[in-house]
């Protein structure tokens, strides 16, 4: 006795329409985590690129306030007057710095502190940029010294 088995062979494809949606979806799927992931590759290295200017801008600041050049005072100043600068640091000081600096010290006013001495105050206003992808940053600092009162 012989056995016939019968097979159908209405197949449709159905098998092969489910496989490509979902090669469909996950291939969405990689492009969208790629593009996010560039994205924050990009953000990541705005942000870097912004803190190397503000580090140079803290650092020429604190440098000028600290070490500067001396101040040329001779008591006729007026408020907002340029006394010293503007100075150029590289940020670090190497031949290819990350971020360049320009500080200005400017005149602010002046109190009497006893009858002998007086209080000068200056403002130093630092500015920094990158070369790469334009990181920029703006410091200000101010400082005060005692000197004697002008006869």
């Amino acid at each position: 006795m012989t056995t016939t088995i019968r097979t159908t062979t209405t197949q449709r494809g159905a098998a092969l329409i489910v496989g490509l949606m979902l090669l469909l979806i996950l291939t969405v799927l990689a492009v969208s985590g790629i593009t996010t992931t560039t994205l924050e590759a990009q953000m990541a290295g705005n942000t870097q690129q912004a803190q190397y200017a503000f580090q140079a801008a803290e650092s020429a600041a604190d440098t000028e306030i600290t070490a500067g050049a001396p101040i040329m005072f001779d008591g006729d100043e007026a408020t907002g007057d340029v006394v010293r600068g503007p100075t150029a640091y590289n940020y670090p000081d190497v031949a290819d710095p990350l971020a360049s600096a320009d500080v200005t010290t400017v005149y602010r006013q002046q109190a009497f502190f006893s009858d002998t001495q007086v209080e000068v105050h200056f403002e130093v206003r630092a500015e920094a940029a990158t070369a790469e992808r334009g990181g920029r940053s703006v410091q200000r600092g101010g400082f005060y010294v005692l000197a004697p009162v002008p006869n």
